[in-house]
């Protein structure tokens, strides 16, 4: 089945499970998410040293998102988001606690996961790290993308699970911390701008 788009970019099979995504005040804050599910797609999971600079050189308020397995990057090096200045973590047993949350955000950034498409659809500006996943098949059309454009392989290794779980080099998890920082920025520039204009 193909996705279908709203007139806003917003994916119609996931906005109506959220029918109310919507939210008038945002916070200036950037919620974050690391994880994803397991079995190959832990590949898909960027270096905890990565996300530990991002975390550290963005100022403001910051929100990471997960459960406990989410914190660790794809060669189970756990993520330290508790030592970062102004940032906290949200979790909760309900999926619709998590989205009234997310769509509070200023920004959302996160790997190619589930939470990513969620504060997507919510309208939340949402900057997406694309590894060895394909950015043409699993990207909503407002979402922002990072990845390396440089390699042959970048979002092959969807197809070919052996390759995402047995890849020896990484290179597509080597994205530069101020290519995502001026994303995050810009994001969060354009969604102030337009609460200014309402």
């Amino acid at each position: 089945m193909a996705d279908e788009f709203l007139a806003d970019g917003r994916n119609s099979s996931v906005a109506s499970f959220f029918p109310v995504c919507e939210k008038a005040g945002r916070e200036d804050a950037v919620g974050f998410h690391f994880g994803s599910t397991g079995g190959e797609w832990v590949a898909k999971r960027f270096p905890a040293a990565l996300w530990e600079q991002i975390l550290a050189e963005l100022p403001g308020k910051k929100i990471c998102f997960g459960t406990d397995s989410d914190f660790y990057d794809y060669a189970g090096r756990e993520i330290h988001y508790q030592s970062v200045s102004d940032c906290s973590r949200f979790t909760a047993p309900d999926l619709s606690d998590v989205v009234e949350k997310i769509q509070g955000l200023s920004c959302f950034v996160s790997n190619d996961s589930g939470l990513a498409k969620i504060a997507t659809a919510c309208g939340v500006p949402t900057v997406t790290l694309f590894g060895p996943t394909d950015p043409v098949k699993n990207r909503l059309n407002n979402e922002v993308i990072v990845r390396r454009t440089d390699l042959r392989c970048s979002g092959s290794c969807q197809y070919h699970a052996s390759l995402m779980r047995h890849c020896l080099n990484r290179l597509c998890l080597d994205i530069s911390p101020l290519n995502i920082l001026t994303e995050i920025q810009r994001s969060r520039t354009i969604n102030a701008n337009s609460r200014d204009k309402k």
